[in-house]
């Protein structure tokens, strides 16, 4: 039987890890762009140093955050239901590429997106609440210094 404080030394050090797999290790906002049905483009950007994000849609500032699907995996030893020790088991991070994001206008408005990512690359969709709907791309590039992003 394993101890309730063994999973969690194992953990945190490789959830430590994926969190920084995750974000690239990178501090630098990434920029992407929100397309309507009209193909007009609308630009934000995310920070995947702390998890912010933030799109200005027609002069309607949205900003929030975003979060990415993690979790743990335990194997234990099939050999272990025969009395074998539990020590062998396996402590595992699951990395997965899906992320979901919940944004705020300050008159209240709200825009929520899902997306996929592969390093700094992301593709989904967000929503209003009026039911429109944008395409979110963004193809790896970092923000340009000096980029409009809500100051707060």
């Amino acid at each position: 039987m394993r101890s309730a404080s063994h999973p969690l030394r194992l953990s945190l050090p490789a959830l430590a890890l994926v969190a920084a797999a995750l974000t690239g290790c990178a501090s630098a906002p990434l920029s992407f762009n929100l397309y309507d049905q009209k193909q007009r483009v609308w630009h934000g950007q995310m920070n995947p140093g702390n998890g912010d994000i933030s799109v200005d849609i027609a002069g309607k500032l949205y900003h929030g955050f975003y979060l990415v699907a993690h979790g743990t995996a335990i194997s234990t030893n099939p050999m272990a239901l025969f009395g074998a020790p539990a020590f062998v088991n396996t402590v595992s991070e699951v990395n997965m590429n899906s992320a979901r994001a919940n944004m705020t206008a300050d008159d209240g408005s709200r825009l929520t997106c899902s997306f996929l990512f592969q390093g700094s690359k992301v593709l989904g969709s967000c929503h209003d609440e009026k039911g429109r709907h944008y395409d979110l791309v963004a193809d790896g590039q970092h923000t340009p210094s000096g980029a409009p992003i809500d100051p707060r």
